[in-house]
């Protein structure tokens, strides 16, 4: 019965937009499944009866107790900092990004893409630290010092980076970086990648799910497992809030099996 729910909103997870990690629209789909839950369950074959449910019933409002088929769904309490005193990127791109306006910070993560515009006077880098699926901007004045070398890298480089919050002119972020000079800012390239043999290069061709499945080490930096992940995440999460509110116990049973690898079978 779970699995066959799970099947079913995990589709309706599929046809929805990357708005779903939205609080909201989360909200609405875990206060979904538990619906959906609570009905299949009530639907079965009852084992108490309408008299004993009825005085059952009573004891309860006798003693004040509020019981919620439908519990309050409760906002997460994102981490906003990380290792390395960085700030992570789901707290940049957030709804309420504006308010980081002004403050010198600093972020981390991999490169999605890197391009030299203004005759070389400046440069565009994107990068994700796995946070969140969406990217942060940074602007990089040819003013820093080692602004050739850090053009020298290409996606799957990882950069560590401080610079000043701006308002962005775009309209794709609401805000972006400043890298402008070494005493106040700077770019440490943690770790370079090797264009020529990274495979997540992009290409005019979109990489085939098939090719993923050969670099499983490499694959949750891609759009498409990320956000697969998240949707198993919301699942997973839903399905444990749905019974942790009811009183089970989250629990590994062992597995029994006839077969009798690495001594197992001592147990009994």
């Amino acid at each position: 019965m779970i699995i066959q729910i799970i099947k079913f909103t995990k589709k309706l997870c599929l046809k929805l937009n990357q708005s779903l990690f939205n609080y909201e629209l989360s909200k609405f789909y875990k206060k979904y499944i538990s619906y959906k839950m609570e009905h299949q369950i009530n639907t079965n074959k009852r084992l108490i009866s309408d008299e004993a449910q009825e005085q059952l019933n009573k004891i309860i409002h006798e003693l004040n107790i509020t019981e919620h088929n439908m519990p309050q769904i409760e906002p997460k309490n994102i981490r906003v900092t990380s290792f390395g005193g960085r700030i992570r990127l789901a707290a940049l791109v957030a709804n309420d990004a504006m308010k980081w306006e002004g403050k010198v910070i600093t972020v981390g993560g991999w490169v999605k893409t890197i391009r030299v515009q203004g005759g070389g006077e400046f440069s565009f880098i994107e990068i994700n630290d796995g946070s969140t699926i969406k990217n942060i901007q940074i602007v990089v004045q040819k003013s820093i010092s080692n602004f050739a070398e850090v053009n020298k890298e290409g996606i799957g480089s990882c950069f560590q980076i401080k610079g000043l919050v701006v308002k962005s002119p775009g309209s794709k972020q609401p805000i972006e970086l400043q890298v402008e000079n070494d005493q106040e800012h700077f770019i440490k390239i943690l770790g370079s990648c090797d264009q020529r043999a990274y495979p997540l290069i992009k290409s005019k061709d979109k990489m085939k799910l098939e090719t993923l499945r050969d670099i499983c080490h490499l694959r949750p930096r891609t759009n498409t497992i990320s956000v697969v992940a998240r949707i198993r995440n919301n699942l997973a999460y839903a399905t444990h809030l749905f019974f942790q509110n009811r009183g089970f116990l989250y629990v590994h049973t062992p597995i029994i099996t006839g077969a009798d690898c690495e001594g197992a079978g001592e147990m009994f």
